[in-house]
Order: C-alpha cells, then sequence, then structure tokens
C-alpha cells in the first residue's frame, strides 16, 4: 500500500486531535464552541485500513483517550504546530 495511503490515516488522526484539543481549550476558558464535551468528537474510522497504525489501535483496542494520547506524542514530530495553542 503506497506510503500516501497511510499517511492520510495518521493525517486524519492527527486532525482529530487538533479538534479535540481546541474545543477542550475552549471549554476550560468557556469560550464559543458547537460542543458540549470532548467526547462529540469521535475519533475518525480506521475500520478496514491496512496500515500499520490502524492495526495498532484495533489489535490493542484502544479507546478515544488512548488514541488522543497516541496523537499527542506523535505530534511533535510529525506536527508540530499542533501544540502550538498549548503556549
Amino acid at each position: 500500500m503506497p506510503e500516501r495511503v497511510h499517511a492520510a490515516v495518521i493525517e486524519r488522526e492527527l486532525e482529530w486531535f487538533y479538534r479535540t484539543l481546541e474545543t477542550r481549550l475552549r471549554l476550560h476558558f468557556n469560550q464559543e464552541t458547537s460542543h458540549r464535551s470532548i467526547a462529540d468528537l469521535p475519533p475518525p474510522e480506521l475500520n478496514g485500513d491496512p496500515g500499520a497504525y490502524a492495526r495498532l489501535v484495533a489489535e490493542h483496542d484502544f479507546c478515544p483517550s488512548e488514541r488522543l494520547v497516541l496523537a499527542l506524542a506523535l505530534a511533535p514530530h510529525l506536527r508540530p504546530a499542533l501544540l502550538d495553542p498549548l503556549f
């Protein structure tokens, strides 16, 4: 499978992480948001993806919180600007 497909899966996961982070910060600081909780932002579907990332998530049955932690660990290496709202 082309690397672009695997990269797209991780990119969707990082985008979900960013939306979740942004929503959580807005909720914490009582700013306007269309979500009442970060639980309103489900993780992207990975069903059927044969890539290593999707297999890891499926094999270990990661819940959304665990997927967020994994995305947080990947973010500084793949898209460090995602963490800019924290600084």
